[in-house]
């Protein structure tokens, strides 16, 4: 081998494995939990701070709200309800939940799903249709449930992840 193909390849080496650590340093995606956390608090933030008071709850007949959670992510369930623990909501895989389905003239729906936890409780129910963050402190949020969808913007800020706006996707 001659010294010209040893320095091309030396070359080449060095521009693939430069390749692969720049790569590996640009894929530095947040795990998801955190930014949905963030997203559901501030899809349920009209409520949050009304129910979130124990007596409110009880007047309003709320013992517990578990919220069932269907998504391809991959979420962290115990740090999901540590991050939420100060609202009134307690996630739930979707797996764990139990559904039942009414037909029947509803308005605008011909039929109606109800929710129900591993007790038998009711339960609200979500879709957690996508997450994608383009940096690793930005991520983006689609939430979809009965009757319309946001999307949430989850920005970390001072190491924890808050939703600084969001857009409505659909709504019936």
């Amino acid at each position: 081998m001659d010294k010209t193909s040893v320095v091309g390849l030396t070359a080449i080496t060095g521009f693939v494995a430069g390749g692969v650590w720049l790569s590996a340093l640009l894929d530095n995606s947040p795990e998801p939990t955190e930014p949905v956390a963030a997203a559901i608090k501030a899809d349920f933030s009209e409520y949050i701070p009304y129910l979130k008071d124990p007596a409110r709850r009880a007047e309003a007949g709320i013992d517990k709200a578990a919220i069932c959670i269907q998504t391809e992510e991959r979420l962290d369930y115990p740090i999901l309800a540590e991050r939420l623990a100060d609202s009134f909501l307690h996630p739930i895989p979707a797996s764990d939940c139990t559904s039942k389905t009414v037909e029947g003239d509803f308005g605008m729906f011909t039929a109606l799903t109800y929710w129900f936890d591993k007790d038998g409780a009711e339960a609200g129910k979500i879709d957690i249709v996508a997450v994608r963050c383009p940096t690793p402190s930005r991520c983006f949020v689609d939430i979809d449930h009965r009757g319309g969808g946001n999307r949430y913007e989850a920005i970390r800020s001072g190491g924890r992840w808050v939703a600084r706006w969001h857009k409505m996707r659909w709504v019936v």
